[in-house]
């Protein structure tokens, strides 16, 4: 038989880890914004990409300057160290609105009904951190928006190699074509496509080629640099976001549909979409198993 002091040492020792496990699971409790009235939690089964590690070449996003004359963003090799776990599709209208139905997210502008074989448009980027944050405490795993260098890897763009002429402003020349297509409507023919409508590129990532954008973190920015490309300052306005598409676009926050204004790269985007990637941490498992079991508990219980 233990004796009382091997009892007590048993206790010393496992009294402190029930504590830090009680603690933990009121922590999430109490900063998880949902865990009050929450619906049954779907089975997500989302597609998802494993992109392998490697060199490209990326154009930076912003407004870059030299001695005052706007001039496209420099273009660099950048390397991608750590790989990135992206969907295969973006996400859909039916999943979309299972986080409107969770009161989670704000409804989408009217458009296709739920189907998981449509792309959910009509979303700002207000509207794809809120799915985000929501995909993720219901599945327990961490979902994001990409950045923009990590989008624009994924996606295998490849930025057009042009000799920079500081005479001429290059945002005048978008801008210009803003306008231009702003005033006329949609043509015929560019729809909503269902997902798969567009090739996959050679990582694997379908639809990049279509018509609907998607947002990333990445925040607008402003750039001096010196003749010799140093760059001397930089400014960001996180209220104006990049998305990646047919062309980089800039877009403020909360936009819904670039058509109806804000400041964007080239011709306005059709339409305005999010692919998510995903970050795998080791304590993922225990916490998605902690809220899901938070969430079988009724509202007001």
């Amino acid at each position: 038989m233990r004796t009382h002091s091997q009892l007590l040492s048993v206790a010393t020792i496992a009294a402190p880890l029930i504590i830090l496990l009680g603690l933990g699971i009121a922590i999430i409790a109490m900063t998880n914004p949902r865990a009050e009235g929450w619906t049954t939690a779907p089975e997500f089964k989302v597609e998802t990409i494993s992109i392998p590690r490697g060199w490209f070449q990326y154009r930076e996003p912003g407004e870059f300057t030299v001695a005052g004359h706007v001039i496209d963003g420099p273009v660099t090799s950048r390397f991608v160290r750590a790989g990135i776990e992206v969907m295969k599709y973006q996400v859909s209208t039916a999943d979309y609105d299972l986080c409107v139905m969770d009161g989670a997210c704000a409804a989408r502008e009217a458009g296709a009904p739920p189907r998981t074989d449509i792309p959910a448009t009509g979303l700002s980027y207000l509207d794809a951190v809120s799915y985000a944050q929501w995909l993720s405490a219901v599945t327990g795993q961490h979902w994001r928006l990409p950045t923009d260098e990590e989008a624009a890897y994924f996606r295998n763009n490849r930025p057009e190699v042009r000799e920079t002429d500081a005479r001429n402003s290059f945002v005048d020349k978008w801008l210009g074509s803003y306008r231009e297509g702003a005033q006329r409507p949609r043509e015929t023919g560019t729809a909503v496509m269902p997902f798969g409508s567009f090739e996959e590129n050679v990582f694997g990532v379908a639809d990049t080629g279509g018509n609907v954008w998607e947002w990333t973190s990445t925040c607008y920015a402003r750039v001096r640099l010196a003749v010799d490309g140093a760059e001397i300052s930089r400014t960001e306005n996180c209220g104006v976001r990049v998305l990646q598409g047919q062309h980089i676009a800039y877009l403020s926050g909360f936009m819904r549909d670039a058509i109806s204004g804000g400041c964007a790269a080239g011709m306005p985007p059709d339409y305005l979409g999010m692919r998510l990637v995903r970050e795998r941490h080791l304590y993922e498992s225990p916490l998605g198993y902690v809220r899901n079991f938070i969430r079988t508990f009724p509202s007001g219980t």
